[in-house]
């Protein structure tokens, strides 16, 4: 799938599990507890990992699932900046995406390392292996 329509159904996909994990509604410019920005700028950012493994079972996408609660959540609550934490997965496309939302560039250019960290022992905690993308976003829109 070509990069440009893989991001256009990650974002519907991403919206929807937003809306459905954490209640959140659009936010308009000006409302909410950021404080109004010119049109197009960030109002969070995002970091996303991704994970393509081959040949993983049902049982290994559920503890890897299991131990994402268990280790992400905790891992990034302490880092400054830290706002959500979203996975994703999608079991026929043997794909994980790790999702998390940061206050500011810096606090997720920070969270980098932590991130790399945390993939790996939730990985290697659930016996699973695969090739790790990540990825910076500027989030213009983000829903509450």
């Amino acid at each position: 799938m070509e990069k440009r329509a893989l991001l256009a159904h990650l974002w519907l996909f991403l919206g929807r599990a937003l809306k459905s994990f954490f209640g959140m509604k659009p936010r308009r410019a000006g409302i909410g507890r950021r404080p109004s920005k010119a049109e197009g700028e960030a109002t969070v950012y995002a970091r996303m990992l991704t994970v393509i493994v081959e040949g993983i079972t049902e049982e290994k996408f559920d503890q890897a699932i299991a131990n994402y609660r268990e280790i992400v959540p905790p891992g990034v609550r302490q880092l400054e900046g830290f706002e959500k934490a979203a996975m994703l997965v999608d079991r026929e496309g043997e794909r994980v995406l790790s999702l998390t939302f940061w206050r500011d560039k810096d606090c997720c250019d920070a969270g980098v390392e932590q991130a790399g960290r945390l993939a790996q022992e939730v990985m290697q905690k659930s016996g699973v292996r695969g090739e790790v993308k990540m990825d910076a976003f500027d989030v213009p829109v983000f829903a509450e």
